[in-house]
């Protein structure tokens, strides 16, 4: 589900987000907003990355669906910043 990027607007956003919380399937959530003016021209993810492990040894990121979709915003000029929410009883383990 997307927003046309020419004529989207934030009472279309406003009602599409809870259709997009309603249909949430997956180990985690992307939602991606794009911003263009005549100064400013970017594009913020959030993401929710729960559940991506799945009890696996290592996280296939190469063969993630999502490492495709983030494809342009993963090097480049692009920067990351993430933010965690740890259960504290499993803080070590999500340092590594």
């Amino acid at each position: 589900m997307a927003l046309d990027d020419k004529d989207g607007s934030i009472e279309e956003f406003q009602e599409l987000y809870p259709i997009g919380v309603h249909r949430r399937e997956g180990a985690h959530t992307v939602l991606s907003l794009r911003v263009s003016t005549e100064v400013v021209k970017g594009k913020i993810n959030l993401i929710d990355l729960a559940a991506l492990n799945k009890n696996e040894l290592r996280v296939p990121y190469r063969e993630c669906k999502l490492t495709r979709m983030l494809q342009d915003s993963l090097g480049g000029s692009s920067r990351a910043v993430m933010i965690a929410c740890q259960n504290p009883a499993e803080y070590q383990e999500g340092v590594s």
